[in-house]
């Protein structure tokens, strides 16, 4: 599916200038004019990327557009679309909306089963209306007292074989702050941790953060590089900060990383 482009017109807002029609390179960057020289004001294409036009006559870069597109650091929107755990992912074209359903359930429902083919029960991917869990579950020996697990607050009493499910990785919206919440407790480096569980962490990660960006490959750059103390984009609990198309926050304390996440809208941008 293409960008809206096909169906917002280009549309003449200057007389005309007596450029040629097509891209020109000037001092602010690329303009685009049309038959007649004037301006163009809108969607255009350029080798396979769109670009939005204002009228004073530069394209946007690094922001939403009016009607709710992303483009980058180069002006261009273009598809994100990536295979996680042999799962095809594609990014919603617009900024996500936390109010309704996750972006491509199909798609987690198929790494869904894909966990449950490699991990056999022990672990497992959890799909809701408003979570999305990947959990942990052993199983021990336990006699005369309850054992609960302080993650996900689950757990069994009495004798026997008990099972605890730890949240490794969990996604939630929160419709009523406009926001997702994501909850790290698991080491996502799978050549740092020497694990190939740590591996299939990651790549879980990876498929939660398409449900909350139109450009996952910031937001995940930027998630990853605060989980992991590096923190490139500078990311802390005092303010928002802008990644791509979302807002970031974050907490952390006893093992867990917190993040909230908030699509960016006029007037939080």
């Amino acid at each position: 599916m293409a960008l809206a482009v096909a169906v917002i017109s280009l549309t003449a807002s200057f007389p005309s200038l007596g450029e040629e029609p097509g891209w020109a390179l000037k001092e602010d960057g690329w303009h685009y004019y049309l038959e007649d020289g004037s301006a163009a004001v809108g969607w255009v294409e350029r080798e396979g990327r769109s670009y939005f036009q204002t009228p004073e006559g530069g394209i946007l870069r690094d922001t939403v557009t009016p009607d709710g597109y992303y483009v980058g650091a180069d002006g261009a929107w273009y598809e994100r679309k990536e295979t996680i755990l042999d799962t095809d992912f594609t990014a919603s074209f617009t900024v996500p909306d936390p109010v309704t359903e996750w972006i491509g359930k199909d798609a987690l429902a198929g790494v869904k089963s894909r966990v449950s083919q490699r991990f056999s029960g022990k672990r497992s991917l959890r799909i809701g209306d408003n979570a999305v869990e990947f959990v942990r579950r052993e199983t021990q020996e336990q006699t005369g007292t309850a054992k609960r697990d302080t993650a996900s607050g689950r757990g069994t009493s009495g004798s026997g074989a008990s099972v605890t499910e730890t949240v490794l990785l969990g996604l939630y919206r929160e419709p009523g702050q406009g926001r997702y919440r994501l909850d790290i407790r698991a080491a996502l480096d799978g050549e740092r941790a020497g694990s190939q569980a740590a591996t299939w962490n990651y790549e879980i990660f990876r498929a939660m953060v398409y449900q909350m960006s139109s450009a996952p490959e910031l937001l995940a750059n930027a998630l990853y590089s605060t989980w992991e103390e590096e923190n490139i984009w500078g990311i802390g609990r005092e303010q928002w900060v802008r990644v791509g198309d979302c807002q970031v926050l974050y907490t952390s304390g006893s093992g867990v990383g917190r993040f909230y996440i908030r699509p960016v809208r006029e007037g939080n941008g």
